[in-house]
């Protein structure tokens, strides 16, 4: 049975050390470095061990040779790739989501300057904009139309939009897309996340001084009055 088992042992290095080869990790060619070179000894002592008594002998023998340390290196080897994993595991950067305020943007691809003569006309109600844009929506805060030269976008002044959660800025971009091709379908809309740079506090925004504001609607109601 010593014969049949070494063959068993020295079977099981051999094919251990190929297998090795196959996992192409540092850890598996060290250990294939290792188990090639044990090998060879155990095959040659096997050669020269006695014969086995019987037939059975050399099966059991073989098999006894082939599982027991088998079992042993793959727990020692299935033990270093788990910490070897639990290790890599640890250095993932887990990325934190940013919560969406809502889809406003266009695709990249229509997010730029519109190369054409463009026209923004503002209205101070939602009714305004109603009539001037003639689209059922609710929601409606600006709307635009363009052809092969030219783009008109219409949008409620910025007060109005910022009671509603939106400025002027973001519609614009919202619009700039459709004036560059971005179909009324909406395709590839992209959020305004939480935190973004495009949306900021009324007490960082800039405004003008009231006094300013109070000068120009005096002008206003005076050529009104004309």
């Amino acid at each position: 049975m010593k014969r049949a088992f070494l063959f068993g042992l020295g079977t099981f290095l051999i094919l251990s050390a190929l297998w090795s080869l196959l996992q192409f990790s540092a850890l598996s060619a060290v250990l294939a470095l290792i188990l090639m070179p044990i090998s060879v000894p155990v095959i040659r002592a096997a050669q020269r061990a006695p014969s086995n008594r019987s037939r059975l002998h050399a099966v059991v023998g073989w098999i006894l040779g082939f599982l027991a340390v088998g079992i042993c290196e793959f727990a020692v080897l299935g033990g270093a790739v788990f910490v070897s994993s639990l290790s890599s595991a640890q250095n993932v950067k887990v990325v934190p989501t940013t919560p969406v305020t809502y889809n406003i943007f266009p695709p990249v691809e229509y997010d730029h300057d519109y190369e054409g003569d463009l026209t923004i006309k503002m209205v101070d109600s939602i009714a305004e904009l109603y009539a001037v844009c003639k689209i059922n929506n609710p929601s409606l805060l600006a709307c635009s139309s363009h052809n092969a030269k030219s783009c008109l976008i219409i949008m409620v002044k910025d007060e109005v939009m910022r009671k509603n959660g939106y400025s002027t800025g973001l519609l614009f971009r919202h619009e700039r897309g459709h004036c560059n091709g971005w179909g009324a379908d909406h395709a590839g809309q992209r959020p305004l996340l939480v935190g973004s740079p495009y949306w900021a506090p009324p007490d960082q925004r800039v405004s003008l001084p009231p006094e300013w504001e109070q000068e120009a609607m005096t002008i206003r109601a005076k050529n009104q009055q004309r």
